[in-house]
């Protein structure tokens, strides 16, 4: 796995779901509606984009601020590069 995908969805009542996928393939369909896509092999942010505005794109700020809330998620991503650079 590469890449940490995540879509915030805002419902009528002003609620916002939100959505973590990891995939392994950046596609089109995240491209599309992922609000957050990062690049754990390259360390960098594909996209970052909140309620139609641009987001940080200091890979550690993001990155530190997803692993408060999906820590055991980005261990995971960390360790399979690390495997892969091996």
């Amino acid at each position: 796995m590469r890449y940490l995908i995540v879509t915030y969805i805002k419902k009528p009542d002003g609620q916002v779901d939100e959505t973590v996928e990891v995939e392994s393939k950046y596609r089109r369909r995240h491209k599309e509606t992922a609000n957050v896509v990062l690049d754990f092999a390259k360390k960098e942010i594909l996209k970052c984009r909140m309620d139609g505005k641009l987001g940080s794109h200091d890979w550690q700020h993001v990155r530190d601020y997803y692993y408060k809330h999906y820590q055991n998620v980005v261990n995971d991503l960390e360790q399979h590069q690390q495997e892969n650079y091996l």
